[in-house]
């Protein structure tokens, strides 16, 4: 079995820090003995981070999303990307595109990114607007959730 290098950002939040632990705790034999490189924006944090995880960790010290050249270069690194950080930079998310994009080669795996932010994309504000309680997304919806987007950015324009 090969090893995957993998990249999670945003691990210091509560969704890429839950997904960090779960794969931290996982049993599975493909999970239990990988290693994480995650993208953090100062040593404290880092220290914290090998202090939970021990050498399961490797934190790497960045700007953030606006420095597109860093991250397009360490992207280029990663067979595996899950970013849980802000969809709103879209520069910063179309870097780490960028970055896998130099992994692609003719007959090789391809390089993944998950991009697991914007599920505002899809929600309602019942508070402010009409509440949708009963909608409900599927993957086998085709184009709908695409079609939504699309709509609901033209009536609103929406960065992510």
């Amino acid at each position: 079995m090969s090893t995957q290098a993998i990249l999670l950002i945003g691990a210091t939040g509560y969704v890429g820090g839950t997904v960090l632990d779960h794969f931290i705790k996982a049993q599975d034999e493909v999970l239990k003995h990988l290693t994480f490189d995650l993208l953090v924006r100062s040593e404290d944090v880092a220290d914290k981070l090998r202090s939970a995880y021990g050498d399961r960790v490797n934190p790497i010290q960045w700007a953030g999303l606006h420095d597109v050249e860093f991250i397009s270069d360490i992207a280029s690194n990663y067979d595996i990307i899950i970013s849980t950080g802000s969809g709103f930079i879209t520069d910063g998310a179309e870097a780490f595109v960028k970055g896998l994009a130099r992994r692609v080669k003719p007959g090789a795996s391809p390089p993944w990114m998950l991009h697991i932010s914007g599920c505002s994309n899809l929600s309602d504000r019942p508070l402010t607007q009409q509440a949708y309680p009963d909608r409900e997304w599927h993957d086998t919806d085709g184009n709908a959730v695409y079609e939504f987007l699309k709509a609901e950015d033209a009536r609103e324009p929406y960065p992510q």
